[in-house]
């Protein structure tokens, strides 16, 4: 009897230690995943999930007056949609957290870039016009051949499992931005790009929404959105 509960005990203390092991490896992977920012795209049976990952470093925008956590690298991960929608509805609070626990749950890396020098801390996805790709414009912070160290748009495109640039250049019309979301339009059926930008004049910050879509590979400003 003695031997039976002895042998019992173990295997319970085995059990036990199993699940604490497999517990501990989720938390291990679940810290790997740090999100600084994220967007999603639904398409067909599938959802996009887009993020920047991997905490960089924290820079102080001159023009915006506050720091920005920047990130390191873009990633990409593929899921089923009804399971992005059930999260979805079961979330009532979605934030980074929530993101990093379902992408390690049910998330599948497609595609993964180092953009540690870009020092990316926005991302948003939609589509602009009809085409293949899906639009990606990420805000990054570095300095350019002529300017110090701001806010840069970065216009780049996501198609057949690859990331193209379309165009990085040092800025849009404002000195700085603040928030980018791509939008629906309401003349066609595609996506346009709402920027926040900030620019200081006479001392005074001037915040004006701006909306933009591509031209071939340059950014053209819509004068107003209908």
């Amino acid at each position: 009897m003695k031997a039976l509960y002895k042998e019992k005990v173990t295997l319970a203390l085995v059990f036990a230690l199993c699940l604490i092991l497999i517990v501990l490896i989720h938390l291990i992977k679940l810290s790997e995943i740090e999100i600084i920012a994220w967007d999603d795209y639904i398409e067909n049976d599938s959802a996009l999930l887009f993020t920047i990952e991997g905490k960089n470093e924290i820079v102080y925008s001159n023009v915006l007056k506050k720091e920005i956590q920047t990130g390191k690298v873009l990633k990409i991960y593929k899921v089923d949609k009804t399971d992005f929608v059930k999260w979805q509805k079961e979330n009532k609070q979605i934030n980074h957290h929530t993101v990093a626990t379902f992408i390690l749950n049910k998330a599948r890396c497609i595609y993964q870039n180092d953009m540690a020098v870009a020092k990316p801390w926005l991302i948003t996805v939609g589509r602009m016009k009809e085409q293949s790709a899906i639009d990606i414009f990420i805000g990054a912070y570095r300095a350019t051949d002529y300017y110090d160290a701001e806010t840069r748009p970065y216009f780049l495109q996501y198609d057949n499992g690859n990331v193209y640039r379309k165009w990085t250049g040092s800025y849009l019309v404002d000195q700085a931005f603040s928030e980018a979301e791509f939008m629906p339009y309401s003349l066609d059926d595609y996506d346009v790009l709402v920027v926040k930008g900030v620019t200081y004049y006479d001392k005074k910050a001037i915040i004006t929404d701006r909306y933009y879509r591509l031209e071939g590979f340059s950014p053209y400003e819509l004068k107003k959105r209908d």
